[in-house]
């Protein structure tokens, strides 16, 4: 990526940073396939909780209003094109590999504007790292990553999607435990059912 407008987007470096830790790609395809949700939705409430912002719910739909437009008329498409030529028999896959890898590229680059429209809806100041604001920083991360879910629609999470939640908190804070961040999903989500299955086919992830 080589745009010089994401590449000044504090939003779209976390993101590229955070995709480089270890789990962090599974546990967002894992909450995304099964939850269906947006994975930026939830990447902008982990980018605001490890600067120690909590967000509103009327910042959430600000958040959702402003890029919902480019996720339906963007991204979306790219994704279908991306999945339909990985299945299609129309063409070899050779045919059409440097295709696909392009169309990849776009969605990806199209991902970068969505967070753009996202981080313009909401500012997020950014905060000095400080070892002694992790745990409240841990606490805004939680809490935000279920806003987003409950601002998703989602009334029900099970032990695996805690679980891959508390893995997105870790990859920030990696010196904190698995139980540690685990505790932190679990206080935060009081009020939504954890032993439901809540399925969902309609999502393909990057």
């Amino acid at each position: 990526m080589t745009d010089s407008t994401l590449d000044s987007s504090p939003f779209w470096t976390f993101t590229l940073a955070a995709y480089k830790q270890e789990g962090f790609p599974a546990a967002c395809v894992f909450l995304q396939d099964r939850l269906c949700v947006d994975v930026d939705f939830l990447l902008f409430g982990l980018f605001a909780g490890a600067n120690g912002r909590l967000l509103s719910a009327e910042e959430l739909e600000a958040v959702e209003a402003a890029s919902s437009p480019w996720r339906r008329n963007v991204l979306q498409p790219l994704r279908a094109v991306r999945t339909w030529l990985k299945s299609q028999s129309c063409l070899s896959a050779d045919e059409v590999r440097e295709l696909r890898s392009g169309v990849l590229s776009r969605e990806i680059e199209s991902n970068g504007y969505q967070q753009l429209l996202m981080e313009r809806a909401v500012a997020i100041p950014q905060g000095e790292p400080d070892e002694c604001s992790a745990e409240a920083n841990a606490e805004a991360m939680a809490s935000n990553l279920i806003a987003c879910l409950r601002a998703a629609g989602v009334l029900s999470i099970i032990d695996a999607d805690a679980r891959a939640l508390a893995v997105l908190i870790r990859s920030m804070l990696p010196d904190l435990t698995a139980d540690a961040a685990l505790a932190y999903v679990s206080a935060a989500a009081p009020n939504l059912e954890a032993h439901r299955d809540l399925a969902c086919q309609n999502t393909t992830s990057p």
